[in-house]
């Protein structure tokens, strides 16, 4: 991708984007001048269309879990359950 970003505080342009009636503070703003793909072959090869080679949604580790697992604490049971409930806790009362 070619192009540029920019970071915008614009009211006007952050509104589309309230939540709870809380305007988030910053949003990037990305000009695409020019879009390539790398091969037109990997779309074919990455079967994106094939329901069978898809993942299933619960397939995939919490944020929580991968984020244990990178920061070395490899969360199980009891432990990454508590810490899951903080961090739902956390983004409901400061993501907005």
């Amino acid at each position: 991708i070619n192009g540029r970003a920019e970071v915008s505080t614009d009211p006007e342009l952050l509104r589309p984007f309230e939540v709870s009636g809380k305007l988030p503070t910053t949003a990037i703003v990305v000009h695409v001048e020019e879009a390539y793909l790398h091969c037109p072959k990997a779309l074919i090869r990455a079967e994106l269309w094939d329901r069978a080679s898809r993942f299933e949604s619960g397939g995939f580790p919490t944020m929580t879990k991968m984020l244990s697992d990178q920061h070395g604490e490899n969360l199980e049971g009891d432990a990454l359950e508590q810490a899951e409930r903080e961090y739902r806790s956390r983004i409901e009362k400061t993501l907005y």
